[in-house]
């Protein structure tokens, strides 16, 4: 499968056509670019097949490779013990916080669905390296949420937080999700964030 990177999806036509890629397309839709909010790089083996060098070992040696290796492993380590409640796959895989940097989202009737984003690993996410994921696809119903809130970041008027906590026995099953307002790149971003602040999350 070739890479499908932000041009894929920066347009409404764009995103609308990867969601219909994945059969999540509902009377109403609401599209949106988010970022996961809790994501600390590491590697849980969710990329299957990547052919990236992993950015720790170009921090300068063997040594700097191990060492931040360590930490990767420390983390992924982690992320299993939150995850070991969560039996459905779909919030397993939204709690997902060491190798899924973002989502693009569709809000509709239904519920919603996310299309998992990477980045390579990398500690500050950058459109231009951000790859859409719709083999991982989840969908979420409204039964599947037991709370969810959207709030405003003190002094920053570009962002805000959405966060959702699911239906599950994990005190972990949460998501929170960094939204801007606009976007220079997503044409989208700007009128759905408007619609989504409107209605609520």
């Amino acid at each position: 499968m070739s890479e499908i990177t932000i041009d894929s999806f920066k347009t409404e036509e764009g995103v609308r056509q990867l969601f219909e890629s994945v059969g999540y397309i509902g009377e109403k839709n609401c599209f949106l670019y988010a970022l996961n909010r809790d994501y600390v790089p590491g590697d849980t083996g969710l990329w299957k097949n990547y052919s990236f060098t992993r950015g720790a070992t170009k921090m300068g040696g063997a040594f700097a490779g191990y060492f931040a290796n360590s930490i990767m492993k420390a983390v992924d380590n982690e992320l299993a013990q939150k995850q070991a409640l969560i039996t459905n796959p779909a919030i397993q895989l939204l709690t997902n916080t060491t190798d899924i940097c973002g989502y693009v989202f569709n809000k509709t009737e239904k519920g919603y669905g996310f299309i998992p984003l990477s980045n390579d690993y990398k500690l500050i996410t950058k459109l231009k390296d951000v790859k859409a994921h719709p083999e991982l696809f989840a969908e979420i119903t409204h039964q599947d949420i037991e709370k969810k809130t959207l709030k405003k970041i003190p002094l920053n008027f570009n962002r805000r937080i959405a966060q959702f906590k699911f239906n599950c026995e994990s005190p972990y099953a949460m998501l929170t999700l960094t939204i801007y307002t606009k976007n220079d790149v997503i044409e989208y971003q700007e009128k759905n964030c408007a619609i989504l602040m409107s209605e609520g999350v």
